[in-house]
């Protein structure tokens, strides 16, 4: 199945962040979504993903408060709140919305977000995060390129919050690619610590 054009994605978003910003609702985007803003490469996505930091009762309302062109289910379910948006070129584009702490951070702030023309993603640090959490339980090969870019292509990562409950080291023992760049990255922050790092480490 291809991917929905950018174009088509950057409109949903931006409804989208209308609806929770004007309802005080904090939001991060994430997922194929983040991973096609930030341009890596061979990336498609059928679809929105958005951490919300609120009860998804109070994200309804907001929706209902909107005059944006959303279609929002009557059934809450617990985990997964699925809306669609339908686009000026009569496109429908499906959102996905997590709760915060079920998925990502606990709380979003500045320090685990970014903006990107004026819409909030998740940080490079988060997302790499979040990517590995997935790849432990589902193992699929996008979230190992989507890694593999991420730390090729952005500085000052976290390796703290990178490696959560060791998934990343776990990525690299499969992945050679993986390996190499993420010691490299693990080394060189060892060396301007004055820690021990290293492969055997």
């Amino acid at each position: 199945m291809e991917g929905i054009p950018k174009e088509l994605l950057d409109e949903a978003a931006m409804a989208l962040a209308r609806v929770l910003s004007g309802s005080g609702i904090g939001y991060a985007m994430c997922g194929g979504y983040l991973a096609v803003t930030l341009g890596v490469e061979d990336r498609e996505t059928q679809d929105i993903d958005c951490i919300v930091q609120s009860p998804f009762k109070k994200v309804v309302r907001a929706f209902a408060a909107s005059s944006e062109n959303f279609t929002v289910p009557s059934g809450l379910a617990s985990d997964v709140l699925r809306v669609t948006f339908r686009s000026k070129s009569g496109i429908d584009v499906k959102v996905e919305l997590l709760q915060a702490g079920m998925f990502g951070p606990v709380r979003l702030t500045p320090f685990n977000t970014m903006s990107i023309n004026g819409i909030v993603f998740l940080s490079p640090t988060e997302y790499v995060r979040t990517k590995v959490k997935a790849w432990t339980s589902r193992k699929y090969g996008r979230d190992v390129w989507d890694v593999l870019w991420v730390l090729r292509n952005f500085e000052d990562l976290d390796i703290d919050r990178i490696n959560p409950d060791d998934g990343l080291d776990e990525m690299a023992e499969e992945h050679s690619d993986i390996r190499q760049v993420w010691f490299d990255i693990r080394d060189a922050v060892y060396e301007s610590t004055g820690s021990e790092g290293g492969e055997d480490s």
